[in-house]
């Protein structure tokens, strides 16, 4: 009778140890899959952090003596030649001189902004490179088919404001007004659109306001979205970028542009010089302000296939889309509050060489 109390108890003992086993095992995948869920909501968000990598446009290397590489074999030497040639162009390029105040680009296939000058933190004012925030707000829901009516926002522009030239009353397509603000420049297209979206698509009675409380509104709408959207360093006073009130960050405007190059047929408009639109009294000639598209241009490349420059007071700003004719990689190069217009495009020059001898990459480590 003990015997069988005694075995009794051993496997009551031994029931009870599964039972416990399996409980701390359905916990540990408990605890498994919700750090799965968590990590699978912060991968798969609206749009994945941008990889930041701060490069010093300075650095200091160990030259190799010429005698030591002698002694090495033909493969030896063959490495250590090749990083004397990468040290000799990363010295080159160290004497270059930036006049931007912010210099960076973004290498499209790693997903990866690489600083070359200026700090992260660093508010830049944009210009009408803030026009690229704008583009990317109002396509989320437009399509370039549509056809919208100016009204009598244009009076928003002054003189010395880049325009396109529309008048009240006339009717364009959503891609025409983009075709405006992209190559032109256009403030005038671009409140247009401004207003038109609001109306149809943000439920606001643009009638009954001034069109400078329109400005208003639609400042605090995409400022509502970028928030939603995790652009948190960025603050848009006007969708034309005229206000220098208006600032942006590194980090936000290599986001817009990531969303924006996905665009293709969009895309296609500001690798254009030149563009006509025919209206019915009239023919409109579109000239792009990006030299790096002119043939006649002592800057012209034939490599560069958009993006927007941005010009006011406190500086000339540039983004070129960048393609490597060597491997074909793509690129965006920033240049923000270069001194003068000659300025801007040399900045995107001497980044264009950095690119190309891949002074920043891992190879030439």
């Amino acid at each position: 009778m003990n015997k069988y109390r005694n075995y009794s108890n051993k496997k009551y003992k031994m029931k009870n140890k599964n039972t416990s086993n399996r409980k701390k095992i359905i916990t540990i995948l408990i605890l498994i899959y919700v750090l799965i869920f968590f990590n699978y909501i912060n991968v798969f968000k609206y749009e994945k952090d941008v990889e930041i990598r701060y490069a010093e446009n300075t650095v200091k290397y160990i030259e190799i003596n010429e005698d030591n590489l002698k002694k090495l074999n033909k493969d030896e030497r063959k490495i250590e030649e090749q990083r004397n040639k990468n040290i000799k162009n990363k010295q080159e390029i160290n004497k270059k001189e930036f006049s931007a105040k912010e210099v960076f680009y973004y290498d499209i296939e790693k997903n990866e902004l690489i600083n070359i000058k200026g700090n992260k933190e660093d508010k830049i004012v944009p210009a009408s490179v803030l026009k690229l925030f704008t583009i990317e707000y109002i396509l989320n829901k437009l399509k370039l088919d549509q056809v919208v009516t100016v009204g009598n926002e244009i009076s928003l522009v002054s003189s010395d404001e880049s325009q396109a030239g529309i008048k009240k009353g006339e009717k364009y397509t959503v891609k025409e007004l983009l075709e405006m603000m992209f190559l032109p420049s256009g403030n005038d297209a671009t409140y247009t659109l401004s207003k038109w979206y609001l109306k149809n698509y943000e439920n606001v009675k643009v009638d009954t306001i001034s069109n400078n409380e329109m400005v208003k509104e639609f400042s605090d709408k995409i400022n509502k979205y970028l928030k939603e959207k995790n652009i948190n360093n960025t603050n848009i006073t006007n969708p034309s970028g005229i206000s220098k009130d208006s600032y942006i960050s590194k980090e936000d405007i290599v986001k817009i542009v990531k969303n924006l190059i996905k665009k293709e047929e969009v895309m296609l408009i500001p690798k254009e010089h030149k563009i006509g639109i025919n209206k019915k009294n009239r023919k409109i000639e579109l000239i792009n302000t990006n030299k790096f598209l002119d043939k006649s241009s002592k800057f012209y490349d034939e490599n560069i296939i958009g993006l927007k420059t941005g010009s006011l007071s406190v500086g000339k700003n540039i983004s070129v889309l960048y393609e490597n004719p060597t491997n074909k990689k793509k690129y965006v190069i920033f240049v923000f509050g270069a001194k003068t217009d000659d300025d801007r495009y040399k900045d995107s020059i001497k980044v264009r060489e950095i690119i190309e001898n891949e002074i920043f990459s891992s190879k030439s480590k």
